[in-house]
């Protein structure tokens, strides 16, 4: 089997340190970043599954981890990628600030939205500077299971819904 970049890094949440792991292709587009300028770098906002707390990753981070010969688990079926955009903390900005939301493939779009009332947002910048709110999520996509990661043309299924999400039976 060929050696991949593991990209896998722990939760920022100093009371988790679950396991983050994100598609090597979302490191490779650079429309994936926060920010450059309001971030002072390259990251990418990501939600942890475990504790729900959103904080920014820098790329170098994820590489860090070093190279696996285990399958990506975003090909093999055993994660689900999910991106959430955020309203600003600035209420005229018309700039969105982007998190990720890798999960196992069980969860599905709607509880995904179930779970967004429970998110912290912490340190994730829009491209004004201003931190980016939780839990205002504007929209929801979920990257297609075997969509192919080298090309732009992903598939993204998206979901649009008020918030707080609608109760279930109503």
């Amino acid at each position: 089997m060929t050696e991949r970049l593991l990209n896998r890094t722990k939760c920022h949440n100093p009371y988790c340190h679950a396991p983050i792991e994100m598609p090597d292709a979302i490191h490779r587009e650079v429309g994936s970043y926060l920010s450059r300028s309001a971030m002072r770098g390259d990251f990418v906002g990501v939600a942890c599954g475990e504790c729900k707390h959103a904080y920014p990753y820098s790329i170098a981070e994820f590489h860090a981890a070093g190279m696996s010969d285990t399958p990506d688990p975003f090909h093999s079926g055993k994660l689900n990628l999910f991106h959430v955009y955020l309203e600003c903390g600035n209420e005229d900005c018309e700039f969105l600030a982007g998190v990720f939301a890798p999960r196992p493939t069980h969860v599905q779009l709607d509880d995904l939205s179930a779970e967004l009332g429970e998110w912290v947002v912490v340190g994730v910048r829009c491209a004004c500077g201003m931190i980016s709110l939780s839990p205002k999520p504007f929209s929801l996509h979920h990257r297609e299971p075997g969509s192919d990661d080298s090309t732009e043309a992903t598939t993204w299924k998206q979901r649009r819904f008020s918030y707080p999400p609608p109760e279930h039976g109503s």
